[in-house]
């Protein structure tokens, strides 16, 4: 395995390409962002970012497999569960026991630990609710 693969960028990659090149969910959302959602996309979208990760090494520095731990969430205005459910439900469908490759790595297998969801109030007042869960991914580098 070649070193200095950054497993978390490309997996970024990955998952972008997963949830972006699903037909259903595409149409359902305004795209998938690593970190922050730019304003000026319409909601709902889906918004991604690391929760933790560490690499498994082998004998010696070589690093055999890396666990990235993704909060991975759709994002929408208002506070009504009812239209977050088939946009999380789709979102759950296309990423738990996904796998697959881009350029610079292999994911062995993408999981969920745990449904999550939470809601929020921007400065402005504008209320939103997040819905989808965290999902653990086994990424070896290429």
């Amino acid at each position: 395995m070649p070193d200095g693969r950054n497993e978390i960028l490309w997996t970024s990659v990955w998952l972008k390409s997963l949830m972006e090149g699903d037909a259903t969910l595409d149409a359902m959302i305004g795209g998938a962002y690593l970190d922050l959602i730019p304003e000026e996309v319409n909601l709902p979208a889906v918004r991604y970012n690391v929760m933790g990760s560490h690499d498994v090494r082998g004998i010696g520095p070589l690093r055999v497999i890396s666990m990235v731990d993704w909060l991975v969430l759709v994002v929408r205005e208002g506070l009504d569960v009812a239209p977050l459910l088939p946009i999380a439900d789709r979102l759950d469908f296309v990423l738990h026991e996904a796998s697959g490759d881009v350029t610079g790595a292999w994911v062995g297998q993408c999981l969920r630990l745990n449904p999550f969801q939470t809601t929020e109030r921007s400065e402005s007042g504008v209320q939103y609710r997040h819905a989808g869960g965290i999902y653990r991914t086994m990424v070896q580098a290429k």
